[in-house]
C-alpha cells in the first residue's frame, strides 16, 4: 500500500489507538506506523486512560463504543488528569454512529471520523493536527 505524502505530518506523532475490535486498531496502527508516526494501541477505555496517564500523546483516536470505559468517559477523563500548562492531545471520535456536534463538544473531542475509517479522511486528520500547531 502506498501512502501519499500530501498529508504527511513534518513530525513524527505520538498516537494512542483505542478500539476494543482488535482489527479496526490493528490497520489504524499499522496504516500510522507506515506513514512514520509512533502507536500505541488501547484495548478499552479504561486501558486508554493509564496509558495516557503515562505518557504525553500528540493525538488520540478514541473508539466511543468500548467496555469497561467508553470512549466519551475516557476523554473527559484523560482531559481532566492533564494540567493546564501541560500540552492536551488532539483527540479524535470515531464511531459508526452519526454523533451530535452538542455531544462531541461537551465530551471534548477534538474532532469526528465516521468508522470504517479510510486512509483518506486518516490523513486529512494528520494534516488538520497540523494546520492547528
Amino acid at each position: 500500500m502506498v501512502y501519499s505524502s500530501e498529508y504527511m505530518t513534518t513530525k513524527n506523532l505520538e498516537i494512542l489507538i483505542a478500539d476494543d475490535n482488535d482489527i479496526n486498531r490493528y490497520v489504524l496502527m499499522e496504516m500510522l506506523r507506515k506513514l512514520g508516526h509512533k502507536v500505541k494501541g488501547a484495548r478499552h477505555g479504561k486501558e486508554a486512560v493509564q496509558l495516557a496517564a503515562q505518557h504525553s500523546y500528540d493525538m488520540i483516536f478514541m473508539d466511543l463504543r468500548m467496555p469497561e470505559l467508553g470512549g466519551i468517559e475516557a476523554v473527559q477523563q484523560i482531559r481532566s488528569a492533564i494540567s493546564e500548562n501541560e500540552k492536551q492531545p488532539y483527540i479524535i471520535a470515531c464511531s459508526t454512529d452519526l454523533l451530535n456536534v452538542d455531544l462531541l463538544s461537551e465530551s471534548k473531542m477534538n474532532a469526528y471520523i465516521s468508522k470504517p475509517l479510510r486512509k483518506r479522511v486518516i490523513e486529512e486528520a494528520l494534516s488538520d493536527w497540523e494546520d492547528l500547531r
